[in-house]
């Protein structure tokens, strides 16, 4: 049945990918190539029309693929018919560009005084267009999880559940703050499927473009889930004698963010969640488990957030401030502390920015949550001091609406933040 659902499964993800709308379209370029033969030529054109159209040069390896390609496409130099190129032999030299050679046509060749050949050719490159809006958000990757020994009622829970919990959860919150691309590191196997139809006989010559379209990270999510437990107890009232059972479930989170070009830590922290007896009484191991790994989430996604994109006041209109965080990463009634933005402190030794100087000057309570942004009003401090660009940091969660502000203070805040 397991094996079932997960075909089923891979199938609906396929089918997924193939509804989304793309296209493809083909730029033409003339170009010039020069060779110490006419065929090393024809190579040095289409390296030149696939910089043209992408704006990346070929290296030496993928240079010799392309000579070996023109080879077997060429083996009459004399030949000038449009040369096509196979789908798979798009996919093998042109992995990492954002186009693919089609097709090249030959138009004039000649030999220089010096015996270099000169070639004139035009060159069809098909270049995919991703379907939506330019993304220019950093993208971050949940991969690498661990597990240690867990408990569900008595009996051992599987790590790789644990893993796919907290996995599953972290992408879900990181998604739904609008501030990430959220790269899937997680299903191999469909985008497997998907290029194999792709490069088969039954797919267009244009679908190829889609493939090397594969966006790199900026930041890895990495970490362990620790003492994880999910247990009953039962007490019983002495003067009465009547017995009853209490449920609990609780679980410790590390977590580590780290820079991908540079392996660099950037962030490194850990979250403890626990669930009440009405959280967990009447419900299975799988449901708890999902419940607390989507309570980790939260505050995980949220110290990241904080670290690298702290929410900010981006208008204020009469006694309402607006702010650029919305739908699930923020709730209505949440306490924020707003703070003006001081100058860089630089290291004297190493030249590196140390973070700016924050000063707390007011706080203020979410009244509206919109899918994009959120709107607070001023609980303490001068509405006349809050500005476009302060920043905010979470204090609480008041349903009182009374806010419980912290001791005004200054502090230092990561580079990256700016």
């Amino acid at each position: 049945m397991i094996m079932i659902f997960r075909y089923i499964t891979l199938i609906v993800a396929v089918m997924a990918m193939q509804i989304s709308a793309a296209s493809a379209k083909v730029v033409s370029v003339e170009v010039t190539g020069y060779g110490a033969t006419r065929k090393l030529a024809v190579v040095d054109g289409l390296k030149e029309a696939i910089a043209q159209v992408s704006g990346i040069s070929i290296n030496a390896i993928d240079s010799s693929s392309l000579s070996s390609f023109v080879a077997e496409l060429s083996s009459n130099e004399d030949q000038d018919e449009k040369q096509l190129f196979t789908k798979e032999t798009q996919s093998d030299i042109m992995t990492h560009i954002n186009g693919y050679v089609s097709s090249y046509q030959i138009l004039f060749t000649d030999r220089e005084d010096d015996g270099t050949y000169k070639v004139d050719m035009t060159v069809d490159i098909e270049k995919y267009e991703v379907p939506g809006p330019e993304n220019n958000r950093r993208g971050v990757a949940v991969i690498g999880f661990k597990a240690e020994k867990a408990s569900c009622f008595g009996k051992p829970l599987d790590a790789d559940k644990q893993i796919e919990g907290i996995t599953d959860a972290l992408v879900n919150a990181f998604t739904a703050t609008r501030k990430f691309s959220v790269l899937d590191r997680n299903n191999d196997e469909a985008y497997a499927l998907e290029k194999e139809l792709i490069l088969s006989e039954d797919a267009k010559r244009s679908e190829v473009a889609k493939l090397g379209q594969v966006k790199g990270t900026d930041y890895i999510v990495t970490g362990t889930v620790k003492s994880l437990r999910i247990q009953s107890s039962k007490q019983t009232v002495s003067i009465s004698g009547d017995t009853f059972t209490t449920y609990s479930a609780s679980a410790e989170i590390n977590f580590r963010l780290l820079a991908f070009a540079s392996r660099q830590v950037k962030f490194a922290s850990s979250v403890r969640v626990s669930l009440g007896n009405a959280e967990v009484a009447g419900k299975g191991c799988s449901d708890v488990l999902s419940l607390l790994m989507q309570k980790a989430a939260a505050q995980i996604v949220d110290k990241c957030i904080e670290n690298i994109y702290p929410p900010m006041v981006v208008s204020v209109n009469n006694d309402k401030i607006y702010l650029n965080i919305g739908g699930e990463s923020v709730k209505k009634g949440a306490i924020y502390a707003v703070y003006s933005v001081g100058e860089k402190i630089i290291d004297p030794y190493t030249g590196e920015s140390l973070g700016a100087e924050e000063s707390q000057i007011a706080t203020l309570k979410i009244t509206e949550v919109k899918p994009k942004y959120s709107v607070g009003t001023l609980e303490k401090g001068n509405i006349a001091e809050i500005q476009k660009g302060q920043i905010c940091r979470y204090i609480s969660q008041s349903a009182s609406g009374k806010a419980k502000p912290k001791k005004a203070k200054k502090k230092k805040i990561s580079e990256d933040e700016w």
